[in-house]
């Protein structure tokens, strides 16, 4: 086993390798090494596109070839490769701050939980962002479920001529009688993101869970969680 890591990191690494080894590699089914244990990440090789930033900006040379290699490979796995460090743009514990204080600085009244599958996680606290002159204009809340999950829940008050625009075509899915996009973000080593977002009205939604592709029902979760979300104004807004 040892012998197959270490040549399995010379792969990844671009080291060269003999006839044997590369056989080897395909026999195990290019599994990624974490730890002590094997996570099977399918048609990952030394080749393969992986992102670590936001890529080239739109309009330049590079961003048509970048966009379809990116897509293809999205449509492909079932996944956006990405770099460990591209995961920590979806973690938010860090930022977190008491509630009652995050709250006077919004612009909106967000949504309340009451009746909701968020109500029975446990709340860690929650971020402000987007400041305009009336207040914050983002609300994240950030959950934990039973197994040690991070579940977040954004909303974005489009009030005042905000706007948010989409350029995927994928993971389409109705969501509480609207359209959605369901997108996973996923490091060769199995850690991943699984993110939701949708808009009702005057508010643009992003729910997330810090899950890959293989975990179990993670997208399911995190669907069921967000649709059982009260309709504006139904709910106490108290977390």
């Amino acid at each position: 086993m040892d012998a197959q890591r270490r040549a399995f990191a010379s792969v990844l690494s671009g080291g060269r390798q003999s006839t044997p080894t590369l056989v080897l590699m395909t026999a195990l089914l290019r599994r990624v090494i974490t730890g002590s244990a094997f996570v099977l990440i399918p048609h990952l090789c030394a080749a393969q596109h992986v992102v670590c930033g936001l890529g080239p900006p739109p309009g330049s040379s590079d961003f048509d070839s970048w966009s379809a290699k990116t897509e293809q490979q999205r449509q492909s796995l079932g996944y956006l490769l990405v770099c460990e460090s591209f995961l920590d743009r979806y973690r938010y514990e860090a930022q977190i701050a008491g509630d009652t204080a995050v709250r006077r600085k919004l612009a909106f009244e967000p949504h309340g939980l009451d009746g909701s599958l968020f109500n029975s996680l446990e709340f860690l606290g929650s971020i402000a962002d987007g400041f305009g002159d009336r207040g914050a204009a983002m609300y994240r809340r950030v959950f934990r479920g039973t197994e040690g999950e991070i579940i977040t829940l954004q909303e974005f008050s489009l009030q005042g001529g905000a706007s948010v625009r989409t350029t995927r075509d994928d993971g389409h899915l109705r969501l509480r009688g609207t359209d959605a996009q369901l997108s996973i973000v996923q490091a060769a080593s199995g850690k991943g993101f699984a993110q939701l977002t949708w808009q009702e009205d005057s508010t643009y939604f992003e729910a997330t869970i810090d899950r890959g592709l293989d975990s179990g029902r993670s997208k399911e979760r995190l669907v069921a969680t967000a649709a059982s979300l009260p309709r504006y104004g139904q709910g106490t807004s108290k977390k």
